[in-house]
């Protein structure tokens, strides 16, 4: 059976206070352990709820590295031939594949799951040739128009995106209001893999099938009537701004999802008094609330005897990472880095495990 996300819990301002502020990054990464709060969870209903007893997967994979343009027409001729054998179809792509899932939504899929797509090819680090920037500022064009006839006629795209540069590329598109989920990290890996190892991939596919499956009649063969004014990310008054979703993971998998408008977000995770954004392994300081790195075993501002260590319970570390500390791993007491059990010197300053300043995790 599968169930839906969590209801969105309020805006992010009312949980989090001053934006502005460096400790709200912290407090985003304070993680929910996992059922801790009841009220996150909504199973669907008996009736509610659907059974996948049979399905079908196609894997479309541009070896090429085209971003799925090449032969458009004839792959999309491809694709309507095997959409149309099924009652619901969904698109689910990554990075490029993200991208192709939402050019070709126009007229094929009922919905639409995209992480970290590209947005704009003529500003993109990754990108297909082009014959010139402008061949690609067309193509970025197209993308937008695809995504606006397929909202145009009920189809229902997500996208979700870390904050990175794909985070500006998402927010270029023209979706609806909570269709932009935003996970507050650098993940420095493929994005969708990251969510993956951090078992959060997989409540955000369930939710999108239990849509699909929830809608009544599927919306391939609906009228395309024009988007009201207001309808889309692009500027068009702060009174109709879509509102963009910003996560909150949870220990052990799945996450809250909080409200943020545009300006609240860029506050939040690109102003000026905002610390470098948390990557998978680095750690938040249980008394000083400082991320640290995943290479430091000790808060780099709570040093001295007493200080937050990598180890303490109260530390909060960025899932995704490496599997540490474990049994055996240890900190090195003269420079702070974190070395793994089978590491006799320190990597850094070539002190021994048996130093009398090193803590060893039991």
């Amino acid at each position: 059976r599968v169930a839906q996300l969590p209801p969105v819990k309020g805006p992010v301002a009312a949980e989090l206070g001053d934006l502005g502020e460096p400790a709200a990054l912290a407090s985003l990464w304070s993680l929910l352990e996992k059922g801790a709060d009841p009220g996150d969870a909504t199973p669907a209903s008996e009736d509610g709820s659907a059974a996948l007893a049979d399905f079908d997967v196609l894997s479309v994979i541009d070896g090429r590295m085209q971003w799925y343009n090449e032969d458009r027409e004839a792959f999309s001729s491809a694709l309507r031939k095997v959409a149309a054998q099924h009652r619901r179809v969904l698109f689910v792509g990554a990075s490029m594949g993200g991208f192709g899932a939402l050019l070709h939504s126009k007229d094929l899929a009922d919905a639409v799951i995209a992480f970290s797509p590209q947005g704009r090819l003529d500003h993109a680090t990754l990108r297909p040739p082009g014959a010139s920037s402008k061949a690609l500022e067309q193509l970025s064009h197209e993308v937008r128009e695809s995504i606006r006839t397929a909202r145009a006629r009920g189809a229902q795209i997500h996208v979700h995106t870390a904050a990175d540069e794909h985070c500006w590329h998402a927010l270029s598109f023209p979706l609806g209001d909570l269709c932009l989920t935003v996970h507050p990290l650098v993940p420095r890996k493929p994005f969708a893999r990251l969510l993956d190892r951090a078992q959060m991939l997989t409540p955000i596919l369930e939710d999108a099938f239990y849509r699909l499956l929830r809608a009544s009649v599927p919306c391939r063969g609906a009228p395309s009537p024009a988007l009201q004014e207001g309808s889309s990310c692009e500027p068009a008054g702060a009174d109709v701004e879509p509102r963009i979703m910003v996560s909150r993971w949870w220990n052990g998998g799945g996450f809250s999802r909080y409200l943020a408008s545009r300006q609240e977000l860029l506050t939040l995770l690109f102003g000026p008094s905002t610390s470098l954004l948390p990557r998978p392994g680095d750690w938040f300081c249980p008394l000083c609330r400082r991320r640290n790195q995943s290479s430091q075993f000790f808060c780099s501002s709570c040093v001295g005897p007493g200080g937050a260590k990598i180890s303490d319970a109260g530390a909060r570390m960025i899932p995704g990472g490496r599997e540490y500390p474990r049994s055996g791993d240890w900190g090195c007491g003269k420079c702070g880095a974190a070395m793994c059990s089978y590491d006799w010197w320190c990597s850094s300053c070539w002190a021994r495990r048996d130093h009398e300043k090193a803590v060893v995790v039991v």
